[in-house]
């Protein structure tokens, strides 16, 4: 019996620790510290990142500091580079997407430079041999070596662009005379100033036109030259349509300034007519790029106060 006893105990004693260590107590598993699940790879998730995916449609495309087209330009984007853009869109006339530039450092891109994507590329890592991702390098340069930041001139869409210059063109000219056919056609000259921030923040066209001399049906009944002049101020605002980098057809609508002032001469001595009315302006016109920094455009106008006037020119703009 004893020695029976001693051969358990001896069997108890090689077998009982496997046993336990196969069968760990219960209070043991709850107390065993948890093992935290693996980090996915960065980039594997698509709704990790907020916002939609665009792809740049403007070669050059400009990306500024503010939702301005007069603040500052952080950088500029080849046409066919896909962007991470917010779905949200900023800016108060003109719209934006907010674009981050770098780590700290966000940027807004307009929206006639991006065309928005429904569906997310892949998002896939790159993996190599070892295991660890590739990190892709930092394109800093354009295909031509320029760097893509502070080196460019800013150059924007052709209807954002402030140009001042000269008017040449043709004004069919129209008063209320009885007995006098008093309608003729005048050459104008004057300033255009167009583009936006000119006086407020919306693209405009700011026109002063004079013609100096009176017109010739006042001499049909002066007993001396009549002499004098006609001017036009008007300020329209403009509407683009078929709008391109490099150009644009536009409409514009404003009012209207008439200030005349004629001398002629009656059986009584010398008469004048002078007469300021207010009226309203309409145009539509076409302007394009020459070059860096002139622009040419060509306009037709209706003008309606006292008397319904029609006009057309052509303006040559530089850049200021």
């Amino acid at each position: 019996m004893k020695i029976f006893s001693s051969l358990f105990f001896i069997l108890f004693y090689i077998l009982g620790p496997k046993a336990f260590a196969q069968n760990p107590p219960t209070t043991k598993q709850a107390a065993a510290p948890k093992t935290a699940a693996p980090a996915a790879p960065p980039g594997a998730a698509a709704g990790a990142v907020q916002g939609q995916w665009g792809t740049v449609k403007t070669d050059n495309a400009l990306v500024y500091d503010q939702p301005d087209f007069d603040a500052a330009t952080l950088m500029y984007l080849p046409a066919g580079q896909k962007i991470r853009i917010s779905k949200k869109s900023f800016g108060s006339y003109f719209k934006f997407y907010r674009v981050k530039v770098s780590q700290n450092k966000i940027g807004y891109i307009t929206t006639i430079d991006v065309i928005p994507e429904r569906a997310a590329p892949s998002e896939r890592v790159a993996v190599a041999k070892d295991g660890k991702p590739i990190k892709k390098k930092k394109r800093s340069k354009q295909a031509n070596g320029k760097p893509t930041i502070g080196k460019y001139p800013p150059v924007k869409a052709f209807i954002l662009t402030k140009y001042m210059g000269i008017f040449l063109g043709n004004l069919k000219y129209q008063e209320t005379i009885p007995g006098v056919n008093s309608t003729e056609t005048l050459f104008v000259y004057g300033l255009k100033l167009t583009g936006p921030h000119t006086f407020v923040s919306l693209p405009t066209d700011f026109n002063f036109i004079i013609h100096y001399g009176a017109p010739s049906y006042y001499n049909t009944f002066s007993t001396i030259k009549a002499s004098g002049f006609a001017m036009l101020i008007d300020w329209l605002a403009l509407f683009p349509f078929l709008d391109k980098p490099n150009s644009s057809f536009y409409i514009g609508l404003g009012p209207l300034l008439d200030y005349s002032s004629f001398q002629f001469g009656t059986t009584s001595g010398i008469s004048s007519s002078t007469e300021i009315t207010l009226g309203l302006s309409a145009e539509i016109g076409y302007g394009m790029k020459l070059g860096t920094n002139w622009a040419a455009r060509a306009e037709y106008k209706f003008m309606w106060e006292r008397a319904n006037y029609t006009s057309y020119g052509l303006a040559i703009q530089n850049r200021f």
